[in-house]
């Protein structure tokens, strides 16, 4: 089953389970959405790039996935089509 963000993007499971790990992990640890970003972004960008956010999904989330299933979770979060998340646009998706 898949759902949609907005007018064009479809959703796949993946990308919601893992949208859902997420926010299971922040609540159970009591961490803030900033705080995890901020530990995620790594040089400091203000943005995180594909292996910033998958480092950081294994570090602090225990997740890992496939190179297409990034793809698929960067594009659902990357509001802008940048290639890379924005705070913002993390918040948004959880």
């Amino acid at each position: 089953m898949e759902e949609s963000r907005g007018p064009e993007k479809k959703v796949s499971r993946t990308v919601l389970r893992t949208m859902a790990k997420m926010r299971k992990f922040m609540a159970k640890n009591r961490m803030g959405m900033q705080y995890m970003f901020t530990k995620m972004d790594v040089d400091d960008s203000g943005t995180l790039d594909s292996e910033e956010f998958y480092e950081g999904m294994v570090k602090y989330i225990k997740s890992t996935f496939s190179r297409e299933d990034l793809i698929d979770i960067i594009n659902f979060i990357d509001e802008d089509g940048n290639g890379e998340i924005s705070f913002k646009e993390l918040d948004s998706a959880i």
